[in-house]
């Protein structure tokens, strides 16, 4: 499955609403795992309140996940006024997905069965 134009326009509804918000695109080639790391590409724009460019914001996102076989996830947050959109991958194993996350830079990741949002350690 790769990622639709419903969800494109999910997540930018939830973006202009304020809301973060996650869509996933699994298959049995690209199976779902526990923990969500994002970092593989972020798009970022100031532009939070007009739903057209936040949409074609998202779609650019959505169009580079599309053509990365291993991309399985897109999310959308607001941080500072600022919002971000990001394409990622999911890991089965905690220390995976804290090994990836720590290489792109990721502040946190998330884990889809508990809900929560997990700080990445930082090198010293």
């Amino acid at each position: 499955m790769r990622f639709t134009g419903d969800q494109a326009r999910e997540l930018a509804r939830k973006a202009v609403a304020g809301e973060g918000h996650t869509e996933y695109a699994f298959s049995d080639a690209l199976p779902a795992g526990r923990y969500v790391v994002g970092g593989m590409h972020t798009d970022v724009t100031s532009n939070t309140e007009d739903i057209a460019h936040v949409l074609s914001v998202v779609k650019r996102v959505i169009e580079y996940a599309n053509q990365h076989i291993n991309v399985g996830t897109v999310g959308v947050w607001l941080d500072d006024g600022l919002l971000y959109v990001d394409a990622g991958d999911t890991h089965t194993t905690l220390s995976s997905a804290l090994q990836w996350a720590a290489q792109r830079g990721e502040l946190a990741i998330y884990d889809r069965h508990t809900n929560r949002v997990i700080d990445v350690p930082q090198a010293a």
